[in-house]
């Protein structure tokens, strides 16, 4: 196996190389693919090409995006590396070649890249490895999955009796009530996020997809996802009272957005439109279903576990490690004065 127990290096490449090579060698990561790093760039993010090589050979491939640190780093405006827009995806990693395994990695951009900080939040930690003494480590936020699963039938009935018969009940009313399902272009996302807007103000919550440049993340992913969209309408007496956006890449499901107007919370309407999607998607083939991060009820009603994800930090000198020391520790001074 090419690269194993030799430390990789890392070098910059053209962004287009870099993205050529990940969608050729990704594992099924929707956060490899050319549409994800072209809708961050559409964001206002600025991205860089990065090939890792073992004896010179090419043997990885990942895109990173530069910004400057935060304050909560002990270093602000320093220049960090992180992945692209890393709030709205899970188990990034770089994309590795075909029986090759990318050891020490994470040193390789630090090595590269010396006077930036390296902030890479929700890797698959499978895929960090082993990493040098500079870096850190911490759990970062899970995503619900599943295992593979067969088909529908199996993973209906998979799912515990109470959950498998409520299901059935909801879509029965749904049904009864006129519901009709349908798949939308990319272009109704806006609907789709007009909804969430609805919910979240009735709980009075924010929510990360709503804030920022997010909205015109999503809406660029979702143009540039080709095939992959998987975009679906719940209509109610001609009026869409709610949607769910998501994208199948390989023989992943990731449910990004589910949405909904809270008036019609009687239907049940989250779990509704993920039973539908699963039900198309489950029937053209097996996958793994993800329903990303938000430690919710639904998601465990639909035979999903938490599985974890890590951060990893590389301070670029002893000096930003001992500042981000200070300012970690100051921060939780303040957070216990304040309970």
């Amino acid at each position: 196996m090419t690269g194993q127990g030799e430390p990789c290096t890392a070098r910059g490449v053209p962004l287009e190389t870099a993205l050529q090579r990940a969608e050729l060698w990704d594992a099924g990561r929707a956060t490899s693919t050319a549409a994800w790093a072209r809708a961050a760039v559409a964001a206002g993010e600025v991205l860089l090409g990065v090939e890792f090589l073992a004896a010179d050979r090419p043997i990885g491939a990942t895109v990173l995006a530069r910004d400057t640190a935060t304050w909560h780093s002990g270093s602000p405006g320093q220049p960090r590396l992180r992945w692209p827009a890393m709030a709205l995806g899970y188990r990034f990693a770089p994309a590795t070649a075909p029986e090759c395994t990318l050891h020490r990695w994470v040193d390789a951009l630090s090595a590269h890249f010396p006077d930036h900080r390296i902030e890479l939040q929700r890797c698959d930690p499978d895929v960090v490895g082993d990493i040098g003494e500079r870096a850190r480590t911490a759990a970062g936020v899970s995503t619900w999955r599943s295992a593979r699963v067969p088909d529908f039938a199996t993973w209906l009935a998979n799912l515990r009796g109470t959950h498998r018969r409520d299901l059935g009940y909801y879509r029965r009313r749904l049904l009864r009530a006129g519901a009709q399902f349908r798949s939308a272009p990319a272009e109704a996302l806006d609907t789709c996020l007009a909804l969430h807007r609805l919910r979240v103000a009735d709980k009075g919550q924010q929510s990360g997809y709503l804030t920022g440049t997010a909205p015109q993340f999503l809406r660029t992913l979702a143009r540039h996802a080709g095939p992959a969209l998987r975009l679906t309408e719940l209509c109610l007496d001609g009026d869409v009272v709610a949607a769910c956006f998501a994208l199948v890449h390989r023989d992943e499901y990731q449910c990004f957005l589910p949405a909904w107007n809270p008036a019609f919370r009687r239907f049940d309407l989250v779990r509704q439109l993920v039973y539908e999607q699963l039900r198309e998607q489950l029937s053209a083939g097996p996958c793994t279903v993800d329903l990303l991060g938000g430690d919710l009820a639904y998601k465990r009603e639909l035979g999903l576990t938490a599985t974890p994800t890590v951060d990893v930090v590389v301070p670029p000198s002893r000096a930003a490690r001992w500042r981000e020391d200070v300012m970690r520790g100051a921060l939780a001074v303040c957070r216990r004065m304040r309970s």
